[in-house]
């Protein structure tokens, strides 16, 4: 099964499909992985292909936006910093 037709489980993301999500490494993820942060599961209808619920990945990256938000220059003026 070819990587560019492949589709996850509905409310999945493949593992690569995360990292681009979250603006992340190959070694970051795997680092979040080991940490706990995302778990992964194997695809039954493919043992290659590592899997992160969408949900998980949804909750690992709203801190993420809000801390980039803050850290703008427009932000930090309007906080008075």
């Amino acid at each position: 099964m070819p990587s560019s037709q492949y589709q996850p489980p509905d409310g999945y993301l493949t593992l690569a499909q995360a990292r681009e999500r979250l603006g992340i490494s190959r070694t970051k993820a795997w680092t979040m992985v080991k940490e706990g942060i995302l778990t992964v599961y194997e695809d039954p209808r493919d043992r290659r292909v590592k899997l992160v619920r969408l949900q998980d990945v949804a909750s690992v990256a709203q801190p993420r936006l809000r801390q980039r938000t803050v850290n703008t220059p427009t932000a930090r003026k309007e906080a008075g910093k």
